[in-house]
């Protein structure tokens, strides 16, 4: 029997052990999970251990770190350490997914569930294919090591210091980092460099304390305006990155890097078709790998530099430096004071209103709540409401004091717990 036999038939019981593992919801970005934390990395160092590598747990001054090795093939050998993370992103929202995003469902042949794909399934897939070569041939062509830690999703604190004090624990000759991007089952792929991630803090201050919008505003500067002006002019119509300098160091792709990134079979298509998104966006579809305008996103975009959005972005309540995702939808609620027969959206329109094309986003849609007329002047308002690709006009049928509301005196777009706070806190 070889390895690939040995894995076909013990597939079921392999998908049985990811399942259990997946179950635990080992979110590392809130101290509420400390526990499930703890109980994924112990599954993970019983399950290494049952495989027949040598395994410790290394507790750190936060989440521990698992470490197993198999070196029986001897000195002459290479080794190979692969790296993974146990720890998974928080699953919200909740009513977006299918099924509960800690009770694993197959559909389709695909396995759904938190860290499947991100990273225990990665994980998971070194283990067993160490697990049916042991078996298969009672040996391996390398040493193998693996270090899996329970911090990745909150920018691992504590990595750094483990490597620099375990050097010789870790020395290997090649590094696998399982935590990456494939182009599909038919098309192998090796990542060979990696985009970092930097975080930051944008605070915008302007009056002493908060004003009330109906006096001044339009007067002073709303400081949350001011922010999204900010970000609005941190990229180009065509994505590029506008803060001086930013390209300054980045290093060009060479003649081979593009003719190989040109092979790639991934379009712009594949990526409209794999995310869901109405069209793709940015110089990776204007300029890919040096080619005519239109070409493929991969070729520049997933090569370049990026700076994007902040880690709370969408809201997320969660601690630490952010979710570290690009969401399916924003919202925002802006308001504003009008005069006597002033209106946000027309008086007659029905749900289908108007339908206006966006070059990033398609079709966007506005239309008023269930078709009913807006209710327009004197005081009555409208609250916009959407997500990329669709918006629509929500009418409330209620009045109010048109002098009514007010602005803050700061604006925070990342890192702050409360998000909006006065001055003086």
């Amino acid at each position: 029997m070889n390895p690939q036999q040995y894995a076909v038939e013990r597939q079921d019981e392999f998908l049985g052990e990811l399942i259990d593992w997946l179950k635990i919801s080992s979110i590392s970005t809130t101290p509420d999970h400390k526990t499930d934390v703890w109980r994924a990395a112990d599954w993970l160092a019983r399950h290494m251990a049952d495989l027949g590598l040598e395994t410790q747990t290394f507790e750190t001054p936060g989440n521990p770190i698992v470490f197993g090795q198999w070196l029986r093939a001897g000195p002459s050998a290479p080794t190979v350490l692969v790296y993974g993370h146990y720890d998974v992103q928080p699953p919200d929202p909740l009513d977006a997914w299918q099924t509960p995003p800690f009770e694993p469902s197959v559909r389709n042949g695909n396995l759904y569930a938190r860290g499947a794909a991100d990273d225990k399934g990665q994980v998971f897939i070194h283990l067993k294919a160490a697990q049916s070569m042991l078996q298969a041939t009672g040996t391996l062509p390398v040493n193998l090591k693996f270090v899996v830690e329970g911090e990745e999703e909150v920018g691992s604190p504590n990595l750094k210091a483990f490597v620099e004090s375990h050097r010789d624990l870790l020395a290997a000759d090649v590094a696998v980092i399982s935590d990456t991007h494939g182009n599909g089952l038919d098309q192998p792929t090796i990542i060979y460099a990696l985009r970092g991630l930097v975080y930051m803090e944008l605070e915008v201050r302007g009056p002493a304390t908060d004003l009330h919008s109906g006096i001044f505003g339009g007067a002073v500067h709303n400081p949350a305006q001011a922010l999204c002006e900010i970000i609005a002019r941190l990229h180009d119509p065509d994505g590029r990155i506008a803060v001086p300098g930013f390209y300054d160091r980045v290093r060009a792709l060479d003649d081979e890097e593009r003719a190989e990134i040109a092979r790639l079979p991934y379009s712009d298509e594949d990526v409209r078709r794999e995310t869901g998104a109405p069209a793709s966006w940015g110089r990776g579809r204007v300029y890919a790998a040096g080619a005519s305008r239109g070409a493929s996103h991969v070729g520049d975009q997933r090569y370049r530099r990026r700076l994007d959005r902040p880690g709370r972005q969408d809201g997320d309540p969660c601690q630490g430096a952010g979710k570290g995702k690009l969401p399916p939808g924003a919202r925002s609620g802006p308001a504003g004071n009008l005069r006597p027969d002033s209106r946000l959206c027309g008086a007659d329109h029905a749900a289908d209103r108007d339908q206006r094309s966006s070059p990033v986003a398609g079709p966007t849609r506005t239309s008023c709540d269930g078709g009913s007329p807006c209710p327009g002047s004197q005081g009555s308002y409208c609250c916009l409401r959407g997500r990329v690709g669709r918006a629509a006009y929500l009418c409330p049928r209620r009045r109010f004091d048109p002098g009514g509301g007010g602005f803050p005196a700061r604006a925070w777009r990342a890192g702050d717990p409360d998000g909006l706070r006065p001055a003086g806190r």
